[in-house]
């Protein structure tokens, strides 16, 4: 565990600078030490809105030619 007389080292020695590094490494080595591995999640949100916008886009059909109440159905039919 680090603790003060580890500190008290550092200031002796003119490397109070360096402790933000040192104490990095220390949690670094903490952390192997409890087998913790780091890891990175993203996630993607889309909306209906931005599907259907981007559909109509790949097709022939236009926002002005489908109506809101129009089942997948009948606009696969459009197409």
């Amino acid at each position: 565990m680090f603790c003060a007389h580890d500190t008290a080292a550092l200031a002796e020695n003119g490397r109070l600078n360096k402790v933000s590094g040192v104490l990095g490494a220390f949690a670094k080595i903490m952390s192997a030490h409890r087998g913790e591995v780091m890891c990175s999640v993203t996630t993607a949100k889309v909306s209906l809105t931005y599907l259907i916008t981007n559909f109509l886009l790949s097709t022939s059909l236009t926002p002005s030619t489908v109506s809101k109440d129009m089942s997948w159905m009948e606009i696969s039919t459009a197409l």
